[in-house]
């Protein structure tokens, strides 16, 4: 079971987490947090890591106080640690988002990161090979990841306009890429990222395909799934406006005069920052629930 899922069903048994709710501010917001934490979920489960240092100086000196961070094993445990109020701020991938934002109302998301080439989410999508047969199922390679994190496989199960495919899991994208450029398979499970001024038609899985030798002529993108956005950086809903604006501040001028922080904090999308909202995590919340119909 993933860690997705381990939360929904934990809250939706009933397992109940200490809960603080949001109440209103005291005058002296900093003497009533005393220090600030931070939370984030350690890449490879290990309690150090990279450049959390340059992240609690820079949040310490942006909010006047004094600031820790928290690295969680996994985004269960995080969650559990903003939902009990032992930490501020937390750091989500947006499916883990979507999870925290069903299962507590005490979350809520701030601002998430670019991509260096302005992209701010992916789509999934099905890449097919060019002449297939008319009424032919094509067999269609998918990395098992993509199976178990309410990504393509949830849109695929109940998304409008999805051909009809037979579906062949893999271990991961590169296996799942050979297959196809070796044409074992008809076609793949890909993404793309998105941005702004839409789909970057040469990202993803597109770019991939055509360093393994594959013409982008010999194949077509038979179905695009919804955008799901980064990740957002969250606060607790509780948290002083003071407080917001300093972190909003903060974060929309780190590209530009705090690079290396902004490097530690975000570094598989190191473009800065955008404002979000909940909205911002409506299709995340679609592929959480569509995973949980299948539970």
């Amino acid at each position: 079971m993933t860690g997705i899922r381990r939360i929904a069903t934990a809250w939706l048994a009933g397992a109940a987490l200490s809960l603080q709710l949001p109440g209103p501010a005291l005058a002296d917001w900093r003497a009533d947090i005393g220090t600030f934490r931070i939370g984030v979920v350690s890449p490879d489960g290990q309690r150090a890591v990279p450049g959390m240092e340059l992240v609690r100086d820079a949040f310490s000196k942006a909010l006047g106080m004094p600031v820790e961070v928290f690295v969680a094993r996994d985004f269960p445990a995080l969650v559990d640690a903003q939902a009990s109020g032992r930490i501020e701020y937390a750091v989500y991938s947006a499916l883990a988002y979507a999870a925290a934002a069903r299962l507590c109302d005490c979350v809520e998301p701030i601002a998430a990161p670019v991509g260096q080439d302005g992209a701010t989410g992916t789509r999934s999508i099905l890449v097919l090979r060019q002449g297939l047969p008319a009424g032919v199922v094509p067999q269609v390679a998918i990395a098992a990841a993509q199976t178990d994190l309410a990504g393509p496989a949830a849109f695929l199960a109940t998304g409008p306009g999805v051909p009809e495919i037979r579906r062949r899991i893999v271990e991961n994208m590169e296996a799942a890429e050979a297959l196809f450029v070796s044409g074992e398979v008809d076609g793949i499970i890909g993404w793309l990222a998105t941005g702004p001024d839409g789909d970057q038609e040469r990202s993803g899985t597109a770019a991939r395909l055509e360093s393994l030798g594959r013409q982008p002529s010999a194949h077509t993108i038979a179905w695009r799934g919804p955008v799901l956005a980064y990740g957002p950086h969250t606060v607790r809903r509780s948290l002083d406006p003071q407080a917001r604006k300093a972190l909003a501040g903060l974060l929309a001028g780190m590209a530009a005069t705090k690079p290396d922080v902004l490097e530690a904090l975000s570094p598989l999308h190191p473009g800065g920052f955008r404002a979000v909202g909940p909205i911002d995590y409506a299709t995340a919340s679609e592929a959480l629930e569509a995973v949980l119909k299948t539970e």
